[in-house]
C-alpha cells in the first residue's frame, strides 16, 4: 500500500500535465487493490447458496427417551431433534421471539389467556396438514400426561380451523418460551400408528424426515421436499453420530468423515480451532456439583457440608488447568452477563482450612465417603478427577463414577443417595425456564435436592410476574448460592467446530443450547 501513495505522487510532480492521467491510474489501482476486494469479500459473503450434499454432524450425546414421542418425563432431544421438528414460534439466544408455525399470538390484557394463529398450508412428513386441531391436540395429550412445563394450563380451545386459545389457572411468563421448545407431532400418525410407535418413528413438520436410527450409533435424515418454508432445505440429507470419546471425534474430522464436531470445548477443540477450522459457539451453561441435601441420612443433608464442598474445590485453578479459554469461573447458577446476574454474591472462594472447619462443626472432623456420579459426555474427566482430589485435602474420600448420558440422566430423574450429581446445567434467555426444568418442585430434574418452601415461593414469585423480571429471578439464584443447593464449578462453552464449506448452520443461536437451523445450513463442496 504504501508503493500506490508514494511512488505515482512522485511521477506527477515532475510532469504536471500528466496529473489528471496519473491520477485516474492512481484510482483505478487504489480501487482494484483496497475496495474491489472487499466488495468481492461482501459477494463471496453472500454468495447464492448451493443445493445438495449430505451433512454429518457429531454428538456426544445421544436419544434417550424418546425420537418423536414428547408427553414423556425427562425426554431429551439434543441437537438431532431440530431436522425433524419445528416449533410453534423460534427463540434466539437473547430472547428475542418471532414467528415460526405460528404466525401470530396475542396475551389478553388478565393474562388468563393467549391466543395463536396457526401457519396455513404446513405439511407433515407423511402428508398431513398442521391445523388449530392438530395443534391443540398436541398440547392435550401434554396437558393429560401432566407435563411440567404445562401444569398451570386449565385448557386449549379451538376458535377456528387456524385459530386457538390457551386458557390458563395461573400465568407463568415461560409460556412463549415453552412455545418456542414445543415440537408439533403429527395427530395422523398416531392415529394410524400409536405413541410407542412414534417413540422411535418420529414424524414432524421439519426440513427433514426421519429414515433411520441405530442406538448408541445415530440417525439418518432425508430432505423433505414438502417442507413449508420454500426453497428449503438446502442439503439432500444428514446425518447425526453419536460419539463419547473427544479423541475419536477429533480423529473422524480431522479425516474428513465428518463436517460438524458438535459438543462441550475442550482442549480437543481447542487444538481443532487452532488447526484453523471454524466454529460457532455460545455460553451454554454450567458444570455444576448437586449434593444429596433433601435425604437426611447423607452428610449433604447438612448446609455446612454443602458449604465445605464449595470452599474445598478451587475452581479457578480447574479452569486455569482445564479450560483452554472456554471455561469461566463461576460462584452462582447464573452465567455473567445474563440480566438475573447477582453482582452482590461474594463467592467462596478456595480455602481448604475453612472447609475443614465447616467439616468438624457439621460433626465430621474426619471426614466421610461418598461418590461423584459424572455425566462422561458432558463433563471433562480431568476437571472432575481435579474435584475428588480436592476433596481428598479436606477429608472427604469420593469414588468417581462416570456414566453415559442415559445412567446419568437416570440419576438426574430418579434421584442419588449419599452423593454429589456432577455435570452440566443448561441456562435459558428467561431463568425461570431453567429453574422449571431443574429445581422446582414440579421438575422432573433433581429429585434429590432440597426443594424449600422458601425457594418455591421464589420461583412462583418470579414466574407469576406479568414478564421475566431479573430482579426476581437474582432472589433465586442467592437462594441457591447462600444454601449451597446447587454449586457450579465453571461456565462451559458449547458449540460446533465446523469445516470451512459448512454455512448458515446457525449453531448454538437459540434459546436453549442445542438450537441450530438445518434448514438454512448448506455446504460449499
Amino acid at each position: 500500500m504504501v508503493s500506490l501513495f508514494y511512488c505515482p505522487k512522485t511521477i506527477y510532480n515532475k510532469e504536471g500535465k500528466m496529473q489528471k492521467r496519473i491520477f485516474s491510474i492512481v484510482f483505478i489501482l487504489f480501487l482494484t487493490v483496497t475496495i474491489l476486494p472487499f466488495l468481492n469479500g461482501n459477494a463471496s459473503a453472500q454468495q447464492k447458496k448451493k443445493y445438495g450434499g449430505n451433512f454429518i454432524l457429531v454428538d456426544p450425546r445421544g436419544p434417550n427417551r424418546t425420537l418423536g414421542w414428547f408427553a414423556k418425563p425427562g425426554f431429551y432431544t439434543g441437537a438431532y431433534g431440530q431436522p425433524m421438528f419445528d416449533t410453534l414460534l423460534d427463540c434466539d439466544i437473547k430472547g428475542n421471539l418471532s414467528p415460526k408455525l405460528a404466525t401470530e399470538w396475542k396475551l389478553s390484557d388478565d393474562l388468563k389467556s393467549l391466543t395463536l394463529k396457526i401457519r396455513k398450508g404446513v405439511k407433515f412428513h407423511d402428508g398431513s396438514m398442521l391445523t388449530g386441531e392438530v395443534v391443540k391436540w398436541n398440547f392435550d395429550i401434554m396437558l393429560e400426561a401432566g407435563m411440567g412445563s404445562y401444569e398451570q394450563w386449565d385448557s386449549v380451545d379451538l376458535i377456528d380451523d387456524y385459530t386457538i386459545r390457551i386458557n390458563f389457572k395461573t400465568y407463568e411468563n415461560t409460556v412463549l418460551n415453552v412455545l418456542a421448545s414445543a415440537f408439533m407431532v403429527s395427530k395422523a400418525a398416531f392415529d394410524k400408528k400409536g405413541a410407542e410407535w412414534l417413540q422411535w418413528n418420529p414424524v414432524g413438520t421439519g426440513p427433514f424426515k426421519f429414515v433411520s436410527y441405530e442406538r448408541d450409533v445415530g440417525l439418518k435424515y432425508v430432505k423433505f421436499n414438502d417442507y413449508w418454508q420454500k426453497g428449503k432445505p438446502y442439503v439432500d440429507s444428514m446425518e447425526f453420530h453419536s460419539i463419547q470419546d473427544p479423541m475419536t471425534r477429533s480423529a473422524a474430522f480431522q479425516a474428513g468423515d465428518m463436517d460438524a464436531d458438535s459438543c462441550d470445548f475442550t482442549k480437543v477443540e481447542y487444538d481443532l480451532v487452532q488447526m484453523g477450522n471454524k466454529y460457532e459457539s455460545c455460553i451454554s451453561g454450567a458444570v455444576c456439583m448437586v449434593p444429596d441435601s433433601k435425604n437426611p441420612d447423607s452428610p449433604f443433608y447438612k448446609l455446612k457440608v454443602r458449604e465445605a464442598i464449595d470452599y474445598a474445590v478451587n475452581d479457578e485453578a480447574i479452569v486455569k488447568a482445564r479450560g483452554f479459554g472456554w471455561y469461566t469461573a463461576l460462584d452462582q447458577y447464573c452465567p455473567h452477563g445474563h440480566a438475573a446476574y447477582a453482582d452482590d454474591i461474594p463467592g467462596r472462594k478456595y480455602d481448604p482450612e475453612k472447609a475443614k472447619q465447616l467439616l468438624t462443626e457439621a460433626g465430621y472432623p474426619n471426614g466421610f465417603k461418598t461418590k461423584i456420579i459424572v455425566d462422561s459426555a458432558s463433563t471433562d474427566k480431568e476437571a472432575v478427577t481435579a474435584i475428588q482430589g480436592y476433596f481428598h485435602k479436606v477429608g472427604i474420600e469420593a469414588d468417581l463414577d462416570y456414566v453415559d448420558i442415559r445412567t446419568y440422566l437416570s440419576f438426574r430423574l430418579g434421584g442419588w443417595n449419599n452423593g454429589v450429581l456432577t455435570g452440566a446445567y443448561g441456562f435459558d434467555a428467561n431463568l425461570n425456564m431453567s429453574f422449571a426444568r431443574y429445581f422446582a418442585r414440579s421438575a422432573p430434574n433433581c429429585p434429590s435436592m432440597l426443594k424449600t418452601d422458601e425457594l418455591e415461593k421464589l420461583f412462583h414469585d418470579s414466574l407469576h410476574s406479568a414478564s421475566f423480571e431479573p430482579e426476581l429471578a437474582k432472589k433465586m439464584v442467592r437462594y441457591l448460592y447462600e444454601n449451597a443447593l446447587v454449586i457450579p464449578v465453571y461456565e462451559i462453552t458449547r458449540g460446533a467446530v465446523l469445516k470451512d464449506y459448512v454455512h448458515d448452520g446457525g449453531f448454538y443461536s437459540k434459546q436453549a443450547w442445542p438450537g441450530w437451523e438445518p434448514a438454512n445450513l448448506w455446504l460449499d463442496k
